[in-house]
């Protein structure tokens, strides 16, 4: 494969100076610590779900995200003059995805300690890897506690590349790829990984701007991508989103309240509990 700008025209490849891992996780940390929380104004929001019979739906809406530090995170999708009509969650304990009528008309939805077993069933877009697309998350800084992260450099993207490692009992797997911009320490592309390493889900990142901290200096202000778009090979579901307005909070939201789900209140017709065979 090779690296091209938006003209069509390769990139020539950086040779200079880099910075060791601690240095570049340290700068990355940096930015992401100052967004414990987030909200942010979905401009465009374009949903390509492919639900349990293999049937696409597209639509194409606005909305919101919002996000919490420790896996909790919402977005949601309006479609004008219908309201609400699609929502991809998590909890600390569950996560959702509903997408109502016109749509699949349906609400997945799980508990989290039953995720990735035999016994659940997979859901169109996984919420947990929504999250890790955000880029807003801190990296350990114990090297050696499990993902380990692994960094080499690529002169031919310009870009400082992770590998985050997790030990099974027979052997070492990939479970999370991430390309950081050597200048500005940003993500730009995302890849996870199953334990056979094929990718669950890819994500490219882009169009950074700031997030509003009303306790720092404009200079000082954390950036995250404006744009998203993410495809998720196993069940073909594609997203888009293009944010603004990206802020702590507005109007006490995120709060305790924004990750709360109950499925007998999603408002669609058709209910499936991933786990229902897993157990209580």
């Amino acid at each position: 494969c090779t690296h091209q700008n938006a003209n069509g025209v390769k990139p020539e490849a950086y040779h200079g100076p880099t910075e060791p891992m601690s240095d570049v996780i340290a700068a990355i940390n940096a930015n992401n610590a100052k967004i414990p929380t987030l909200w942010a104004n979905i401009r465009e929001f374009e949903a390509s779900i492919v639900d349990d019979k293999g049937k696409r739906h597209d639509e194409l809406l606005r909305g919101t995200l919002l996000y919490r530090a420790g896996g909790e995170v919402r977005v949601i999708g309006i479609k004008d003059p219908i309201g609400e009509v699609v929502q991809i969650g998590s909890s600390k304990q569950l996560y959702w995805l509903v997408a109502k009528d016109p749509g699949p008309d349906t609400a997945w939805w799980g508990r989290y300690k039953y995720l990735g077993s035999e016994c659940a069933q997979p859901i169109p877009i996984r919420p947990d890897l929504v999250i890790e697309v955000l880029g807003v998350g801190t990296i350990d800084t114990d090297f050696n506690q499990p993902p380990v992260p692994v960094m080499r450099f690529n002169p031919e993207a310009d870009a400082y590349m992770f590998v985050w490692n997790a030990h099974l009992p027979d052997r070492w797997i990939a479970v999370k790829e991430v390309w950081y911009d050597r200048k500005t320490k940003r993500p730009t592309r995302v890849a996870l990984f199953d334990r056979n390493g094929r990718t669950i889900l890819g994500a490219f990142l882009s169009s950074f701007v700031p997030v509003d901290v009303p306790t720092a200096a404009p200079s000082e202000r954390p950036m995250i991508a404006s744009e998203y778009k993410l495809f998720f090979p196993d069940t073909g579901s594609r997203l888009r989103l293009k944010l603004d307005s990206p802020q702590l909070s507005r109007k006490g939201a995120p709060s305790d309240a924004t990750f709360r789900f109950d499925p007998q209140r999603a408002g669609v017709s058709k209910v499936i509990q991933l786990d229902e065979a897993c157990g209580p």
